[in-house]
């Protein structure tokens, strides 16, 4: 049985379950220590009763303490990474004054420079001003400068501020960024203008993490001496050090839409590959034990190098801990099972960074590594042994490219609600690039910076020859500076890089251009985990039969299906009212039986990204099949429609219906605007979006004298009014707002 043949599994989801359950229920530190004194029990007991105990029994009573021993492990590792044993409070306000050291690389942000920090201690507010240590990391967000831009990992700077708690994501289904720094321990953010803040002292002692940027930095610098184009350059250094700042978003969606996303993101296949490279070049240490252990040492040194030149990302130390496991594993046992070394990889990580285990690049890289590893040899076997390497190589990269997505595809649909269907068509075209491109980069980085190919550019006027041929040859290298006859190898080696990754980025465009990316698609947790309920059950039950498999898979689907249906029965039959809060001000949906109305600032209705973040993962959850979207002010809701009752949309003291005579109206949707006398109330409710307190009386007993309801939306949960209408089912689908009815 697996269970049986693979026991680490056990300890690791017992260690897991507590990591959850430290993380979504937060109970107090000490509360870790209780299963950990029953497992210590268990095995007192075990010891002294063991000639009283069943020898059945027995196995499973001490099996039982090593399970409670890692779930306590992992309710306090949780507590001790978290930092929840501090006592220490930097409570909203009362310091000023903060002595903080830089640990990322500053980042431009719209409207300011961001960069993640620990809070190393504060002044208190005392007439000495006495410095008092703290622990607590937050995110620092400066004025614009060139000050702020070149701040180093290391860089202790003082902040005249006041910390800020997260907030929670205003809108719903928005993307929880509180949630997704909590998980990296940031419960902390400040914002300071260049007035504001000042050098302390400029990275004091040695530190790996700044190490191991510095030397990013260098052969960042080493890139650029390649004078590629800018498209190029870019996916050269995200490529080679996981360096993604100079991409541009076109192509970053173009990446995202063919599924090959990964390649930007130097994690587990670019290690991989370097793994690959480094033991077939290390072939001649075989044999003897001390030939292996150098093998073993010199692959591992290696690794960890590549994995300091990346900047220490947490995609790299993931991989090569991943690749050292298995160094380790072929060096002692040739036999080793390749599942217990890719669990205690795993269980390494968590025991150091528990949170490591809600982040979507961790749960990709060990959900892909599973999929290829027990999939992928199970699908090559279909097919016969094929006559040529080439098909064989063309076979073996498709069965991957399968298997890994058939294990990631749903953690796709949960975080990213998309899905490549020309992945497969992607990853044939990309891989065998990708793999030709690392080899050759690294080589051509290793070279460039050990000096041995020249980088010094000449002027047009010194190689008139030269130049005028270079001219008459236009194409791929036409954007590349000419070189010094001398330089020939340079040209041939850059020209030759350059040339592979044009096909890479017209490989990625061609699949893009077919456009056959399904977007729009949103999953709860519950689904999410039956999707891979699903999985595992017909993957075992095409490997090795067994009817009760196949009949689980079906039932699972029958009840997805049956879940969706009742999902979409409750989204067509509630009418709603969503305010969302965004950068370009407020914006008001209204929602029922499938379709709805946006309205929406301009600039809102223009920033298709800006939309996409606030406001299209609530469309996306409703299962909306059209969102007819309107300018919020001046806005004709419907023109073509005189003999119905409008609605008197209302917002600032404007009217948002071009309708010249309005007597009644259902609702009023309200900014901040103050009660007008001259106009008639509605007949159901008044939908305020204010928190001005004066505004907000004045509503309160215009709603009392009027006798109408009065919706405060930004009190309500997720800022969205819902009322149930029989009457409004029977309704042909919404069109316009004024068919909306409360009760």
């Amino acid at each position: 049985m697996f269970w049986s043949r693979y026991p680490i599994f056990k300890l690791l989801l017992a260690y897991v379950t507590g990591v959850m359950l430290y993380n979504f229920f937060h109970p107090e530190p000490w509360y870790a220590f209780i299963p950990m004194l029953f497992a210590l029990a268990g095995w007192v007991l075990a010891h002294f009763l063991k000639s009283r105990i069943s020898w059945l029994l027995f196995p499973r009573w001490v099996g039982a303490s090593f399970l409670l021993l890692f779930f306590g492990l992992g309710l306090l590792s949780s507590a001790l990474y978290l930092n929840h044993f501090s006592k220490q409070s930097l409570a909203n306000g009362n310091h000023q004054y903060f002595l903080v050291e830089v640990e990322s690389k500053p980042q431009d942000k719209e409207r300011s420079i961001g960069l993640q920090a620990q809070v190393l201690g504060y002044l208190d507010k005392s007439p000495e001003g006495n410095f008092k240590k703290a622990e607590a990391k937050l995110m620092v967000y400066l004025q614009k400068s060139v000050e702020a831009r070149s701040l180093k990992f290391g860089d202790r700077i003082w902040l005249n501020t006041r910390l800020n708690e997260l907030e929670p994501p205003g809108n719903p289904y928005e993307f929880d960024y509180k949630n997704y720094l909590n998980l990296k321990g940031i419960a902390w953010q400040a914002y300071a203008d260049s007035s504001r803040w000042w050098i302390s002292t400029s990275q004091s002692g040695f530190s790996l993490i700044r190490f191991s940027h510095q030397w990013q930095d260098f052969f960042l610098e080493k890139i650029n001496q390649w004078r590629l184009r800018e498209r190029e350059t870019a996916v050269s250094k995200a490529l080679l050090l996981g360096f993604r700042e100079d991409i541009d978003q076109e192509l970053m969606k173009a990446y995202s839409s063919a599924g090959a996303m990964h390649v930007l993101a130097v994690s587990g296949l670019h290690v991989g590959i370097i793994y690959l490279m480094l033991n077939k070049a290390l072939f001649f240490l075989q044999g003897k034990a001390w030939r292996r252990g150098l093998k073993l040492l010199l692959l591992i040194v290696f690794l960890w190098g590549y994995a300091l030149l990346t900047g220490l990302s947490a995609s790299v130390v993931r991989a090569a801990t991943m690749f050292s496991f298995v160094a380790v594993g072929q060096l002692f046992n040739r036999h080793t099972s390749i599942y217990n070394t890719i669990v205690v990889s795993a269980f390494f990580l968590l025991l150091i960074k528990p949170t490591y285990l809600f982040e979507v690049g961790f749960q990709l890289s060990y959900a892909a590594v599973f999929g290829i590893v027990w999939l992928q040899p199970r699908m090559e076997r279909l097919l016969p042994a094929l006559p040529t390497r080439l098909l064989r190589g063309l076979w073996a990269i498709t069965t991957v490219s399968i298997a890994a997505q058939l294990a990631t595809f749903p953690l796709g649909l949960y975080y990213f609600h998309q899905f490549p269907a020309l992945f497969l068509i992607s990853n044939i075209l990309v891989i065998p690039l990708v793999s030709i491109l690392m080899y050759y980069g690294i080589g051509l980085l290793v070279f460039t910076a050990l000096g041995a190919i020249s980088m010094h550019w000449q002027s047009r006027s010194e190689l008139a020859p030269f130049d005028q041929l270079w001219q008459n040859k236009p194409g791929l290298f036409s954007d590349l500076e000419p070189l010094a006859w001398h330089d020939g190898l340079s040209e041939l080696l850059v020209a030759g890089f350059d040339l592979l990754l044009r096909l890479l980025n017209a490989s990625v465009n061609f699949v893009e251009q077919q456009g056959y990316l399904i977007s729009g698609i949103t999953i709860s947790q519950l689904e999410l985990g039956l999707l891979y309920v699903m999985i595992v059950l017909g993957c075992h039950w095409l490997n090795s039969g067994k009817r009760w498999r196949i009949q689980g898979a079906l039932w699972v689907l029958l009840f997805l299906v049956a879940w969706q249906f009742v999902e979409n029965y409750k989204w067509n039959n509630t009418q709603r009212i969503t305010l969302y809060q965004t950068n370009a001000g407020l914006a008001w949906g209204i929602y029922g039986e499938g379709k709805g109305i946006l309205l929406a600032p301009r600039k809102l209705l223009q920033d298709e990204d800006a939309l996409t973040f606030h406001v299209k993962h609530h469309w996306w959850a409703q299962n909306l099949k059209a969102v007819e979207r309107v300018e919020w002010l001046n806005a004709d809701l419907n023109p073509a429609h005189a003999n119905q009752e409008p609605q008197l949309l209302f917002s600032q003291g404007e009217i948002l219906t071009t309708f010249p005579s309005v007597v009644t109206s259902d609702f009023w949707l309200v900014h901040r605007g103050k009660p007008d006398e001259k106009l008639p109330p509605p007949a159901k409710a008044i939908i305020i979006a204010t928190t001005e307190t004066d505004v907000l009386e004045l509503w309160r007993a215009y709603a009392q004298e009027k006798e109408v309801a009065l919706i405060e939306i930004l009190k309500l949960p997720q800022q969205t009014y819902t009322r149930w209408s029989s009457e409004f089912a029977a309704k042909p689908a919404l069109t316009y707002a004024s068919q909306l009815a409360f009760e």
